[in-house]
């Protein structure tokens, strides 16, 4: 579910193709720098409620996140 939501998120102008590996937990993104900026594409993924390794998605994106994709409890054990 949380590899969905997050390429879901980034079905945005300007992206071209996105693909979340939820093993590695990393995100290979394809976009356009004229139509997004890479900013933009982690301001993307904050607002889904996901952290990025360069920004952190504010408390109230984070508890939108279904249970099942949690992350953060799981950083603290």
């Amino acid at each position: 579910m949380c590899e969905t939501q997050i390429e879901k998120a980034l079905d945005t102008k300007g992206v071209v193709a996105a693909d979340y590996d939820l093993e590695s937990n990393i995100a290979t993104i394809t976009y356009k720098p004229k139509k997004i900026s890479e900013d933009q594409i982690h301001k993307v993924i904050n607002e889904m409620g996901y952290d990025t390794d360069k920004s952190k998605a504010s408390d109230e994106q984070y508890s939108r996140v279904h249970d099942c994709c949690k992350y953060r409890e799981q950083e603290k054990h």
